[in-house]
This record gives structure tokens, sequence and C-alpha cells, in this order.
């Protein structure tokens, strides 16, 4: 962490900006009176479930309203709204739920465990 004067950092702001992003802290003043911090930003965690999908040939499956006409005949055999949807989309395209979920079982769904 260094210790720098305002008209030091807007002289060299390109080499400041340079040591935050190599993750260093540098400390903000006027005349000489510490009045700031200055950060680098968290690192961002890259969305690796793309890749997951892909390699496991897996594709995602949005909710369509034809699936949620379902809802209204289901059986009222637990609250779970999450359940509710994953057993609209399996009667809507003939899907297999894995589940060890012996409610979701009752439903007129195909289930493997």
């Amino acid at each position: 962490m260094i210790k720098i004067n305002i008209y030091e950092a807007k002289t060299h702001l390109s080499r400041y900006l340079a040591m935050l992003s190599n993750g260093q802290s540098v400390l903000l003043c006027k005349r000489n009176r510490l009045i700031a911090e200055i950060r680098p930003l968290p690192a961002t965690r890259k969305d690796k479930r793309p890749a997951q999908r892909e390699s496991h040939v897996i594709e995602p499956l949005a909710l369509d309203e034809e699936s949620t006409l379902h809802l209204t005949r289901l059986p009222d055999l637990h609250r779970d709204p999450f359940d509710h949807m994953l057993i609209c989309q399996a009667i809507r395209h003939g899907l297999i739920l894995l589940t060890p979920d012996h409610l979701i079982t009752q439903y007129p769904i195909r289930t493997k465990w």
C-alpha cells in the first residue's frame, strides 16, 4: 500500500491504475492528510455453468406458458412451487425427474433415483 498526494495521483494516474490492477491499494492524501483509500475491485467470478452444460450435453429448458397450464391440474400433495414448476415441465416435455423426494414420485410423471 502506498501513500500519495492528489497532485501525484493526477500526474501519474496510469501508473497508479496499473498498481491497482495488480492488487495493490493506494492511500490518497490532500496536503499530507489522508482522505481516501483506493482499492482494486474484487475479481469477478467467471460463470462456469454454460461450459458445464455443454460438456454434459445439457440444454436449458425455459418454463413456457403451456407447461404452467398443468399447475391447476396437479394434485395438492405438497406446496413447493419450484417442484411444481419442474413437475409441469416434466409433464409437458415427457421428461424423467431424478429425485429421492417421495412426494414428487406421487405425481403423474416418470421419476428415477
